[in-house]
């Protein structure tokens, strides 16, 4: 359900519950910010440019990924601590920290200058300005563990650049506390959340100890390989490792040396090779011990100065050889037996070698040329790298510019009266190009979601306007494409929850078709889809989601089947689960939501067979519940339409009671709430359905003690709907209802 759309707007003729919310604005919503563009994302969340309002200023907010888990939840918030421990020029700065939309977020200063991977754009830099960028980056880093903190994670893509050409340092989501090295804690407080075996990082600027998923041992040389990679990559074009895949190039970081630079560019200067290949060492204990000192080495290179690390001999090489190719270091020294009969053998040669002098020089000159070609190779490499991340960069923006798009055209015609075709047809011309993008990446995840996702909305919207036809297609066609998805993926959870959210729609739409027949299979369907789900994933917030909304479901079921007590214990226990939902995950605003919407349901149920003093009670503590929750993360549309709907439906059930001044009472405070949402949000006409609903009903609570101040609300009460009339005509029967009132109090 969006936690921006209010899942209380007052209809009296029809149920709350099956009121679907128009629109779901792909930009979240930060307390105290404009969120301009997502510029970002990674494994946790998404990084969003936005403006602070209090100081004009352009910050960074990253926010975490929607119904997130309980690691996903201590990291990001042990990410925050980790930087709020740096204060350094070339760390990206944090700000502030809060939660936005029931997740957790932080803002750090905006870096405008985009990240040190674009800036190299797969080409060689010249090794002054690489050394010079990378001592400044070592330098950070060597702070950073003065401070504690491992990084993990340094890569050419977690360095953004200023705009005058200034690194910092960003991402700390994989960081670690080397003050718990003794018992491998990581930043993460609790422990545990990064185990043996579990691989993280970037493979292709991880040291070996990474790859190989063991935590134990991982101190400041791990950050030192990386930040060797990071130099290779600025020297060469390319990482030092890149397999067609992550496997393989995890695989090569464990089992190969890289090449060295100075193969590829021979005009390499050989002390910034010797620096870049010493941080590269398979055994940290041949590296630099810090970044500290790779930085002073770099310094001593830039001044000219002898540096300390030595260039790798012969032996040495051969000795790392020997050990990675064992069988045939054997076969190497069982030929030395054979050494001093080839030497003689050699000398009776002498004569022919002189013959054999021709075919070496033209074998040197094929070595050259091989040599040429290789360099070739490189360079085309290099282009083809630089051609690669081209497409992606397009790939992407073509994704930012369709959500762009989508939300900007969305937040315009929201709540637009005779606006639905309109919406729709957007809606409808979104989804298909989120379909060519898919197609064009079937394996990328975030695709086939976008996909996914463009479609729910568009059904959503369907069955909200009453297309329940066209809503009907759209949501099998989703079924379809989740269904061929999860067949080459069954254990993606994302596509799972998807494919039951879906189940989830599909019941919605079937019960608000005027002859809901298809209802009951819908309802049994998610029901046992939401059970899948729960089985799989039972400690994930989405499946405590499923498991309050497949109650509802039950509660569905029950009252078709005229069973009141079954769908009371059925909504009972829906909310039992609903507030078990808001102690475990008190941070993620859904909670609130489903407590209250099932507080609400749980009243109408009631109502519906005239329990008024346990109705009242409901709704009783559906308003008190969101009077109390100011410090929720809820927008003031969801939280004062919440108090409202609670009010218009206590004031009708002390009506029905007699009692009529609490009834007045009730719709008079029920008035003022509707009159401050209609003046702030003036696009959403339901507002002024309500407030004439609240304006009708409280001046005919005055007819027999003032006529004045009764004609006066039934009149405005008539005007509103009349300007309602010209954009909605369902609005029609209303219209008549109050004229026919008016008459009737007329002398």
């Amino acid at each position: 359900m969006n936690s921006e759309t209010s899942p209380f707007t007052y209809k009296p003729d029809v149920a709350t519950h099956q009121q679907l919310p128009i629109l779901r604005s792909p930009l979240p919503e930060v307390p105290g910010h404009e969120v301009l563009e997502l510029i970002g994302r990674g494994g946790m969340g998404k990084v969003y440019r936005a403006r602070q309002i209090t100081l004009g200023r352009i910050v960074a907010v990253k926010l975490l990924a929607q119904e997130p888990d309980e690691k996903s939840l201590s990291r990001f918030r042990e990410e925050y601590r980790a930087v709020a421990r740096l204060q350094h020029p070339n760390i990206a700065q944090l700000f502030e920290s809060g939660m936005a939309e029931g997740r957790p977020y932080f803002t750090q200063e905006y870096i405008e200058g985009g990240t040190l991977a674009n800036y190299y754009g797969g080409m060689p830099q010249d090794p002054m300005e690489a050394a010079k960028m990378a001592e400044t980056i070592a330098r950070a880093i060597q702070y950073s563990h003065e401070q504690g903190i491992l990084h993990r994670d340094l890569k050419p893509g977690n360095i953004l650049l200023t705009g005058r050409g200034d690194p910092k340092v960003t991402d700390f989501g994989l960081a670690k506390d080397l003050a718990g090295q003794a018992g491998e804690t990581p930043v993460e407080s609790g422990g545990g959340l990064t185990r043996t075996g579990e691989i993280l990082g970037t493979p292709g600027y991880m040291p070996p100890e990474q790859a190989s998923g063991v935590v134990s041992g991982i101190g400041p040389t791990a950050d030192v390989y990386s930040l060797g990679a990071i130099l290779y990559e600025a020297l060469t074009g390319r990482p030092p490792f890149q397999g067609p895949d992550p496997l393989q190039t995890l695989f090569m970081v464990l089992s190969m040396d890289p090449v060295a630079p100075r193969v590829m560019l021979p005009k390499l200067p050989i002390d910034i090779e010797t620096i870049c290949l010493k941080c590269l060492e398979k055994s940290p204990k041949k590296r630099y011990a810090t970044a500290g000192e790779l930085a002073d080495d770099l310094k001593r290179f830039l001044n000219r100065e002898p540096i300390l690390a030595r260039p790798v001999g012969r032996w040495e090489k051969l000795r790392k050889w020997s050990i990675r190719n064992k069988a045939a270091a054997g076969l190497i020294g069982l030929s030395a037996v054979f050494l001093v009969a080839l030497v003689a053998f050699a000398i009776v040669q002498v004569v022919q070698g002189r013959r054999l002098e021709s075919s070496n020089l033209q074998l040197t000159q094929a070595n050259t040329e091989l040599l040429a070609t290789r360099n070739d190779l490189a360079r085309s490499n290099a282009n083809l790298s630089k051609a690669k991340l081209e497409t992606e960069q397009s790939f992407t923006l073509a994704q930012s510019a369709l959500d762009d798009i989508v939300r900007s055209l969305g937040l315009q015609l929201h709540g637009v009266p005779k606006a639905e075709k309109a919406l729709l047809d957007t809606l409808g011309k979104s989804a298909n190009l989120y379909r060519q993008l898919a197609e064009l990446r079937p394996n990328d995840s975030g695709s086939v979601e976008r996909y996914a996702a463009a479609l729910s909305l568009l059904a959503a919207n369907q069955t909200a306007f009453g297309d329940y036809a066209s809503a009907k297609k759209t949501i099998a066609l989703q079924d379809d494409f989740l269904n061929r998805e999860r067949e080459k993926d069954p254990d993606n959870p994302e596509l799972l929850t998807m494919w039951t959210r879906l189940a989830f729609d599909r019941m919605t739409t079937a019960q608000a078709e005027a002859t809901p027949a298809n209802a009951p299979a819908a309802r049994k369907e998610f029901i046992r889809r939401a059970g899948i789900f729960i089985g799989r994933f039972p400690e994930k917030p989405v499946s405590r989601s499923f498991d309050v909304q497949r109650n509802w479901a039950f509660a569905g079921e029950a009252s078709a089947n005229g069973s009141h007590q079954d769908r009371v214990a059925a909504l009972r226990k829906a909310l039992g689960v609903a507030r078990k939902f808001v102690d475990d995950f008190p941070e993620l605003s859904s909670g609130y939501l489903f407590v209250g919407t099932t507080l609400d349901l749980l009243g109408m149920a009631h109502m519906d067979k005239r329990e008024d003093d346990e109705a009242d009670k409901c709704f009783q503590e559906l308003e008190h519940y969101y009077l109390l929750a100011v410090k929720v993360n809820l927008s003031e549309e969801v939280r004062q339409g919440g108090i409202a709907h609670a009010k218009l439906k206590r004031a009708d059930i002390a009506y029905n009671r007699g009692k009529f001044q609490q009834a007045y009472d009730l719709y008079v405070s029920a008035e003022g709430f509707y009159r401050k949402l209609a003046e702030n949000f003036p696009r959403m006409s339901q507002h002024r359905v309500n407030l004439a609903y609240s304006l009708f009903w409280g001046g005919f609570m005055l007819k027999d003690v003032d006529r004045v101040g009764c004609l006066k609300k039934i009149d405005e009460a008539i005007v509103l709907v009349e300007t309602l009339i010209k954009d909605d005509p369902s609005q029609a029967s209303t219209l008549e209802t109050y004229r026919t009132g008016r008459k009737e109090l007329t002398p």
